[in-house]
C-alpha cells in the first residue's frame, strides 16, 4: 500500500462464528488505527464481494501513516485485523532513463559504444573443456605435465 494515496483497497474474508461458513449479506463495521493511536471510525468504503469477501477502500488521509491497522467486525462473524505498512512511493520510484534498455525485438541490451567496447574480452587464452579434461584427476600421479596444444599445464594433487 502506498502512503497518502487514495484508490487502494484491502480485501478481507469473513466467516460466521456459528459454523465457519462464508459470512455473506452482512453490514460489517470498519475501524482503523494509525501509528499506534486510538481506534477510530473509518472514513472509507466497505463493499461486499462474493463468498464472504469484503473490500475496504481507505481514504487518502487514512493511508498517511507508517502503520495502519484495519479492523473489520460483525456481531455474527469473526473479527479480522489487517496490518499494513504504507510506503512512500517516491522512495521507490527512480529515474532509470539513463540506464541501458532491452530491445525485445533483437534480444539485445542497447548501450552506448563505450560500454560495448569496454565489455569485450580476449578469451583466446582460455582452455577449452576438452583441454581441461586432460588435467590430473584424483588418484592419478601427484605431478604431471600435459601438453595441451601450445599450452603446458602442470597439475598437482592437493
Amino acid at each position: 500500500m502506498y502512503k497518502n494515496t487514495a484508490g487502494q483497497t484491502v480485501d478481507v474474508a469473513l466467516v460466521l462464528r456459528a459454523d465457519g461458513n462464508d459470512a455473506t449479506g452482512l453490514t460489517p463495521t470498519v475501524r482503523i488505527k494509525k501509528d499506534g493511536a486510538a481506534w477510530a471510525a473509518s472514513g472509507g468504503t466497505l463493499t461486499e464481494g462474493e463468498n464472504g469477501s469484503y473490500q475496504y477502500a481507505p481514504t487518502q488521509a487514512e493511508t498517511n501513516c507508517d502503520h495502519l491497522v484495519v479492523k473489520v467486525t460483525s456481531a455474527t462473524a469473526l473479527t479480522v485485523l489487517v496490518n499494513l505498512y504504507p510506503i512512500d512511493a517516491a522512495l521507490y520510484k527512480a529515474d532509470v532513463s539513463g540506464l541501458s534498455t532491452f530491445d525485445p525485438t533483437t534480444d539485445e541490451v542497447t548501450t552506448d559504444t563505450a560500454s560495448r567496447e569496454a565489455s569485450k574480452a580476449d578469451v583466446a587464452a582460455l582452455a577449452t573443456a576438452t583441454e581441461l579434461a586432460k588435467v590430473i584427476k584424483s588418484g592419478e600421479q601427484a605431478n604431471y605435465v600435459s601438453d595441451l596444444g601450445s599450452k603446458a599445464v602442470t597439475a598437482t594433487r592437493v
